[in-house]
């Protein structure tokens, strides 16, 4: 069950969700030779509002597992 929920979130937000703003919205940042994009950063965005109820559940701190979500 972990393995299909970790694989069914990287097609949903950086399979779909990412291609599909970066397919509307191509603005790109370039840093240390490396590619941020806006795709990236808003699906990152919503990767971590998305598990704000798990943390909440688990009683963890919500800012620190959305910044852990987002970066990751």
């Amino acid at each position: 069950m972990i393995i299909f929920a970790s694989r069914a979130e990287e097609l949903l937000f950086r399979g779909f969700l990412q291609q599909l703003i970066d397919k509307a919205f191509l603005i790109s940042i370039v840093i240390n030779g490396g590619i941020l994009t806006s795709g990236a950063i808003v699906s990152a965005i919503l990767f971590g509002l998305v598990h704000v109820m798990p943390a909440k559940m688990m009683g963890n701190k919500v800012p620190y597992l959305m910044l852990a979500a987002f970066l990751l």
